[in-house]
């Protein structure tokens, strides 16, 4: 038996001695991709004649998997089989298949669960759910054979613009860490899948808020908020792949840019897994940034900045076969990247037990335990922004409502676009009838079938659904138990009449639809309008390639708020969107306002129980949310200096200069709509007593500090105490306050616990004006909040000694408790 065979030997021992079996067009092979369309024959089975020509010397990966074309999860299990079958048997050395997919908020799948999108997840601020909610992820696409999930996103969201913000887990690089933190684990508990963290590096700082634009930053900036979250994660975790992003920095792409990949990645961070490319990213230098004259130069600079595969079709790395024969690259390097693939193909156990059982995913996708969890993570993840006298919740008295708006009696709605349904059917309906692919803004899906090593790309089509049904119809079928917000506020509000009209649609709307909303609410003791955006790659308002210089709601749907104003009535508004809003009228005209995003496929079940009181919302927002989109970027940590507020420090001097700037604007102040942490209960807390261990601190110390919540209203509730601090005393300028911790406390009416938190010196560290990553010696303000405006205690401590250098950085979280 050849070593590489043995599992008895190591890992190490295996992959040398299957590199020194394999021929140079086999090493390039473990570094390509396919999707699998490239090798569909009938009933979207694999054909050997199509395996032949695209992988007759293996490959490394498909990419995609079971995004868009499977009926069934069995039927994704008998493709990826049949698959490995050929790659272990009818290849020269049977080297397995890793198959990778998207799951954002599940996997892209059929019937698989559908959870929250993750800007709602982080508005949970609870990152044992999210870690729950990528076990089950990781056993679904166990079960049907896919091996690396395609997340978590680590991007830090500062523009609402960008129409990728729901991807993100929102503005502050330590929530972002732990949620991203939490779902690596749930992930890659059970060692059978990996995650592939993204887009690295600073993908959503993009100029104008713009999709693939150059990024706008500067590199301290760079290495202290963007790289952040990764650089936790990594530590924190075994992180295994990571993808790069399309975009450039400094006029280099990210793709071919050294620094960047192996300067902060793999050196400073000590990255040693596979790094990935985007979709289509190494071509891209030369289609759309013009950096490298053809593939094949694109291919050499890739491979050696690092880029150990291209996804998700490999028209520039197979070009390296050529450019090794020629003397062009070292295949030292080829080796290099071949060892990283290898290494996950037998860290996963591939080699032993490549197939999976084809009737097992049946009992293991969307459970009644997964649906459950996605109600409890839609409950926590939904927003109280505002609630006027108290009109939330509603009595189960209440005799008629009338539920307006395009969104009310609506499934569509509740999804992201990284959904198998809806959005992945979309954006395939409107390829089946739209071949050049215009109006699909997925790059990677747009390149792969324009890809001239696609050619057989109408196999993309066969025996997919052709007919342009219904939407709601098809998720329905997907998921027989579903509800759209009508239906659920039926089953909650039992005994209470229901009038409902659309009164418009997502972006137009005619004046008789208004005027038959009118008289529904004329009818009516309150008034709940479902009103917001669609998320997805076709015919949407946000998603991949969807930004905006609007951060309004459509003009119809605003004219349709404006007619329900003049009536006089109660008004609730259900917020369905991706990004932040510009909703300034709205709160300054409704009675309240439920932030839902996009809640997923128990979302409006979970919407009703709010309304009706059957559970307290408990969501704080994980991005500030602006009055326009003039003050954009606006985000709570912007450095001092620049931002005017020093909310918590009531001995804080005013700025002598206040009257010129008139706190930020000629026609407006700086402050935002909603800030960063915000979010209202059906209760009320109280926070006090706090205590700090000692006021000095030594740089190899610890920060200690407690203090009391208590519950002073009449009802349970969920509250999130943020702590934050502000070096006061740096050589650089600094973000006027930073998250340095939370916990979520459940307490009963007249209830009180004591919070503690221990925070280590080392996670204050920054870079300093040397490009080192220091703890300066000096005071530094510690606040405790319910959000980062409404700050209830607030201290100062003194760090002592002498300025420490931290090399190699490894603090990124502090410890919390209750008592």
């Amino acid at each position: 038996m050849e070593s590489y065979k043995n599992k008895k030997i190591s890992i190490e021992k295996r992959i040398e001695d299957l590199l020194s079996r394999m021929t140079l067009k086999e090493k390039i092979a473990q570094l390509s991709c396919l999707m699998p369309h490239m090798v569909f024959g009938e009933n979207k089975l694999p054909s050997e004649d199509e395996m032949i020509s695209q992988m007759n010397d293996g490959i490394g990966r498909m990419t995609q998997t079971a995004l868009p074309f499977f009926e069934s999860p069995s039927e994704i299990a008998k493709f990826t089989n049949g698959v490995q079958k050929f790659a272990l048997e009818k290849t020269r050395l049977g080297i397995p298949v890793i198959f990778q997919n998207e799951s954002l908020n599940g996997v892209t799948a059929v019937k698989a669960t559908c959870f929250p999108s993750p800007i709602n997840i982080a508005s949970s601020w609870e990152p044992e759910l999210i870690e729950k909610m990528a076990e089950i992820i990781s056993n679904e696409m166990n079960s049907v054979g896919l091996h690396i999930g395609l997340s978590p996103v680590l991007d830090v969201a500062r523009d609402a613009r960008w129409g990728r913000v729901y991807e993100t887990f929102g503005e502050d690089p330590y929530l972002i860490s732990e949620m991203g933190l939490a779902y690596v684990k749930g992930l890659q508990k059970n060692k059978n899948t990996l995650a592939c963290a993204k887009h690295f590096l600073g993908y959503g700082a993009t100029d104008g808020g713009l999709n693939m634009a150059t990024i706008h930053t500067n590199k301290r900036e760079l290495f202290d908020i963007y790289a952040k979250p990764f650089d936790a994660v990594i530590k924190n975790s075994d992180l295994d792949v990571v993808m790069v992003t399309y975009s450039e920095i400094d006029g280099v792409p990210i793709s071919i840019n050294k620094e960047i990949v192996q300067g902060l990645l793999r050196n400073d961070m000590n990255y040693d897994g596979s790094i990935l490319c985007d979709g289509g990213s190494i071509s891209f230098c030369v289609t759309k940034q013009k950096v490298a004259k053809d593939f094949k130069e694109a291919a050499i600079l890739a491979l050696e900045t690092g880029l150990d595969a291209e996804t998700p079709t490999s028209h520039c790395y197979a070009k390296l076969v050529d450019a090794v024969e020629q003397g062009e690259v070292d295949i030292a390097l080829v080796d290099r990247s071949v060892r990283h693939i290898l290494k996950e193909k037998f860290e996963l156990g591939l080699f032993e037990n490549p197939y999976v059982n084809e009737n097992n995913s049946i009992e293991i996708f969307n459970t009644k335990e997964s649906a459950k969890l996605a109600k409890e993570m839609a409950e926590k993840s939904i927003v109280l922004l505002k609630n006027k006298k108290d009109i939330l919740p509603l009595s189960s008295k209440t005799k008629s409502i009338a539920l307006i708006g395009p969104h009310a009696d609506n499934l569509r709605n509740m999804f992201t676009g990284y959904s198998f349904l809806p959005a992945s059917q979309e954006m395939f309906m409107h390829l089946i009838n739209n071949l050049s692919a215009q109006g699909v803004t997925f790059e990677g899906i747009v390149q792969a079938i324009s890809d001239p090593l696609s050619s057989n790309y109408l196999k993309l089509f066969e025996s997919f659904d052709r007919e342009m049904r219904d939407i709601d119809e098809i998720i329905i079928e997907q998921y027989p138990n579903i509800k759209t917000l009508k239906e659920a506020l039926e089953i909650t509000f039992a005994n209470t009449k229901i009038n409902f009209e659309q009164g418009c649609g997502l972006i137009d709307g005619s004046q008789e639809q208004i005027d038959s909303a009118v008289e529904a609410a004329k009818k009516s003791e309150v008034i709940i309008v479902a009103l917001g955006e669609k998320c997805g790659w076709v015919n949407a308002t946000v998603g991949e390639g969807k930004d905006k210089t609007n951060l309004q709601l459509p003009e119809a749907q605003q004219k349709l708020l404006a007619a329900l104003k003049t009536l006089n009535k109660p008004i609730i508004v259900t917020l369905f969107h991706g990004r932040p809003l510009s909703i300034q009228w709205m709160e300054e005209n409704v009675d309240a306002i439920l932030d839902c995003g996009y809640p997923g496929q128990e979302g409006s079940l979970a919407i009703a129980d709010i309304i009706a009181g059957i559970v307290n919302p408990s969501g704080k927002l994980p991005m500030t949310v602006p009055k326009n989109v003039g003050q954009i970027p606006i985000y709570y940590n912007q450095k001092v200096g620049s931002s005017l507020r020093r909310n918590w420090n009531p001995n804080a001097e005013k700025s002598s200069m206040k009257h010129i700037y008139k706190e930020g604007y000629v026609d407006g102040n700086n402050a935002p709509l909603y800030p960063f942490g915000y979010g209202l209960s059906y209760t009320n807390f109280e926070y006090s007593d706090l205590k700090v261990e000692d006021t000095t601190v030594p740089m190899d110390g610890k920060i200690q500090i407690s203090f009391t919540i208590k519950n002073i209203g009449d009802r349970s509730g969920i509250e999130t105490a943020q702590l934050y601090f502000y070096d006061k005393e740096a050589r650089v300028t600094r973000p006027i306050m930073e998250l340095i911790g939370f916990e979520k406390v459940t307490l009963e009416p007249k209830e009180q616990c004591q919070v503690f938190f221990e925070v280590d010196v080392d996670q204050l560290c920054f870079t300093n004006h040397n490009y080192q990553t220091v703890v300066e010696p000096g005071k530094i303000d510690i606040m405790v909040g319910s959000n980062s405006e409404n700050i209830h205690l607030f201290t100062e401590l003194t760090l002592v000694g002498e300025e420490k250098i931290i090399p190699d950085r490894k603090k990124f979280f502090s410890k919390s408790w209750v008592n």
